[in-house]
């Protein structure tokens, strides 16, 4: 898992020649490193919102309803819950600010066009997942919690090394 807080940006410069931007990232345990290119990356992104756009009239119902539906939950434990009530109340909390920032963030994805800079992608984006070389996970940034609801499944044709691949990424909220 890869937030984009996290990454580690280095510049790569193969027999000295040119300079390549890399982001890494290693597990827990230091092993596993993954690495894309800072370009690979933002064509992914650039790409997946794309497609996001595509699909902007459908997004408002399913983030409310997804919402909604995780405030009825809290509801009904907040009635039998003696111990935890303020890991409640503060999840119930962060449920109404997302549902107050859905309006801003369906009009930043309606004015999308292709961005360049990570600062711009962390408004729309709050963490990629890095399943496999060629399989990632995009969140957005409107429900900050653990739980995801996929709403898109593309994929995009990229040269990855030294060959052309396909990637497959999945966007979720």
């Amino acid at each position: 898992m890869i937030s984009l807080d996290t990454l580690k940006y280095t510049l790569d410069k193969p027999n000295g020649k040119y300079e390549i931007p890399i982001l890494f990232c290693y597990n827990d345990e230091r092993l596993n490193r993954v690495m894309i290119t800072v370009s690979n990356l933002f064509l992914i992104l650039n790409d997946a919102l794309t497609k996001v756009k595509q699909i902007v009239s459908k997004l408002p119902g399913i983030i409310t309803d997804t919402i909604n539906m995780k405030l009825e939950n809290i509801e009904n434990e907040l009635m039998f819950a003696d111990s935890n009530k303020v890991d409640l109340l503060s999840e119930k909390t962060k449920l109404i600010n997302a549902k107050k920032k859905v309006p801003t963030f369906i009009k930043r994805i309606m004015n999308f066009k292709p961005l360049d800079d990570i600062v711009d992608f962390k408004k729309l984006v709050s963490l990629v997942t890095i399943n496999t070389i060629d399989k990632y996970e995009i969140k957005l940034n409107v429900i900050n919690d653990n739980s995801s609801l996929d709403i898109l499944y593309d994929q995009l044709n990229l040269k990855m090394k030294y060959k052309e691949q396909d990637v497959y990424y999945m966007i979720t909220i």
